[in-house]
């Protein structure tokens, strides 16, 4: 019984610092609410949900490398949580790894097709990754995709745009 009562007031603790971390999350407070999900990863290290929130912070704070060591340990835990790939490849982008960031943004889209980020980043990732068909391709598909989105249709104006000046540095 002894060993239940001490489970018991870890999933209390576990329960406590979670929702301490999702509150602070809300007010702006990102250092608290990272302080609190290592707590919740320390007392419960198998929780994807803290990690994924977790890299979540970290990427809001511009944590690149912080938040995609936590996303990765979230899909490590339970692969296609909805969400964790699409972050993971932003961050591996940002973290100039585009081949990695293709491989999840390929799966944030397998996992939810109509993510127009996913959408629009895979294009950004390809492009970096050296594959400027593929990026436009990828890119023209999503502006397609979501007819009205000004974002999408300036990346792509962007993607046409570059590609043209390394077609005419070539033909030089």
């Amino acid at each position: 019984a002894t060993a239940q009562v001490v489970s018991s007031q870890i999933q209390d603790q576990v329960q406590e610092h979670f929702l301490a971390a999702q509150q602070a999350q809300q007010r702006g407070q990102l250092d608290e609410a990272i302080a609190e999900y290592q707590q919740v990863v320390r007392l419960e290290p198998q929780l994807p949900e803290a990690y994924a929130n977790l890299g979540l912070v970290y990427y809001a704070q511009g944590e690149f490398e912080s938040s995609a060591k936590a996303l990765a340990a979230a899909i490590k835990l339970r692969p296609g949580m909805r969400g964790v790939s699409l972050w993971l490849g932003i961050d591996s982008v940002r973290l100039n790894r585009p081949s990695q960031g293709v491989t999840y943004l390929r799966e944030a889209i397998r996992l939810d097709p109509k993510e127009k980020l996913a959408q629009s980043w895979l294009g950004t990732a390809l492009w970096d990754a050296g594959q400027m068909d593929a990026a436009l391709l990828q890119l023209r598909k999503a502006a397609t995709q979501f007819p009205d989105d000004p974002d999408l249709l300036f990346a792509l104006g962007e993607a046409y745009g570059k590609a043209a000046k390394q077609i005419g540095r070539a033909h030089v």
